[in-house]
């Protein structure tokens, strides 16, 4: 193959022919013959490329603020579901049955809170109506209800959310979701908020028996995707999942609204147009 020319842009030694018609002997010759060190055995960003070649540096292969790996070294957002990405209002899967002031009187009455929750830790939905079966047989419907109708207290995409993940997405970030839901209802956040198929996977509390804040299920999430915490990012609009996740190493961010998310995002330059860098 016929040989380029060095990095440095001068003509290699061995192709320097004298034009003065002063021959320098058979020994200039015979170093003519032989290429300096640095030519056959190619310099640093010759054949071994310097770093930010075939070793890019950030802003070539890996990508710098907002691409692959961004400047700040965050490669991976992992999203909170509920009133995060999709909006979740309970009262709307019975409103066609009761007002807002017969549900909360019947979620204070059962502790609607920790019901949900432990659904969300993986009760059977038949199991928890068992349980208010035997200490608040006058609810027992409206729990029946809420269990049936789920679907109604999904309502639709959070705003603004939607075209975050997607510009994360397009910059080649690495999304995953990590939820408190019911294993039984799962089924029905992707139909009222499609961006949701657009990540990686989810980790469903439901699923696995362990809920949010519990630290077991930060420790989960990070050894089944092989996370790095320093390199992650996790949203979620409850404070005590946030504090949670940083006790694990993550970086987390208090959900709000989409508008103060894509500021934070911007600030840890994993969106364009923020400081690139921030911690």
């Amino acid at each position: 193959m016929e040989k380029p020319s060095r990095p440095d842009g001068r003509t290699p030694a061995s192709s320097q022919r004298r034009t003065d018609g002063d021959p320098a002997g058979d020994d200039a010759r015979n170093a003519d013959d032989t290429p300096p060190t640095g030519y056959d055995t190619p310099p640093t960003g010759y054949d071994t490329p310097p770093t930010g070649y075939d070793t890019p540096l950030t802003g070539y292969g890996v990508r710098s603020t907002g691409y692959d790996t961004p400047s700040a070294g965050y490669g991976t957002v992992v999203f909170d579901l509920g009133r995060v990405i999709v909006g979740w209002e309970p009262y709307l899967a019975v409103a066609d049955r009761m007002g807002e002031e017969e549900w909360r009187a019947f979620a204070e009455a059962i502790d609607f809170t920790e019901v949900n929750l432990a659904m969300d830790r993986g009760l059977s939905h038949a199991a928890a109506l068992a349980q208010i079966r035997g200490s608040h047989p006058e609810h027992e419907h409206t729990l029946a209800r809420y269990c049936r109708n789920f679907a109604a207290a999904l309502t639709g995409p959070v705003a603004g959310t939607t075209a975050i993940v997607d510009e994360l997405a397009a910059h080649g970030i690495r999304l995953l979701g990590l939820t408190n839901w019911s294993a039984e209802t799962f089924h029905h956040a992707a139909v009222a908020a499609p961006v949701i198929d657009r990540l990686e996977d989810v980790l469903v509390s439901g699923r696995e028996g362990l809920v949010k804040p519990d630290p077991a299920i930060f420790h989960l999430l990070i050894e089944r995707y092989g996370l790095q915490p320093e390199a992650t990012v996790f949203v979620d609009d409850s404070r005590a999942n946030v504090a949670a996740a940083e006790a694990v190493g993550l970086r987390a961010l208090h959900f709000t609204t989409a508008a103060q998310l894509r500021a934070d995002l911007r600030a840890l330059g994993l969106l364009p147009g923020g400081n690139g860098g921030a911690q």
